[in-house]
């Protein structure tokens, strides 16, 4: 991670810590691709509503703040996300195998 994609992320890190009860369960994931800096959140369900906001409004301020950012910083785009937690198939499978029995 290049020291600015390192810095972004320490940036938003520090703004959501300010919507979210339990701060130290929010990961940020970060990736650089042609020439797009893009962090992409994840939390657990509970707390992604309070990231987005109602009608998105939290995380479309925090873009907005960002957009900001990234023109002092000198970063060509940048993109945040907020990514759906992944779920585990496994255990659904097995519940199925299991009910098919």
């Amino acid at each position: 991670m290049t020291p600015t994609a390192s810095a972004a992320r320490d940036w938003l890190l520090s703004i959501l810590r300010g919507l979210v009860p339990e701060p130290e369960s929010i990961d940020i994931l970060v990736a650089e691709t042609s020439g797009i800096l893009e962090l992409n959140i994840t939390t657990p369900p509970a707390l992604r509503a309070r990231i987005l906001g109602r009608n998105g409004h939290s995380i479309n301020a925090v873009r907005d703040l960002a957009k900001s950012y990234a023109a002092v910083n000198h970063i060509a785009r940048m993109a945040i996300n907020v990514l759906e937690p992944e779920r585990n198939t496994s255990n659904a499978t097995e519940r199925s195998k299991s009910a098919v029995r």
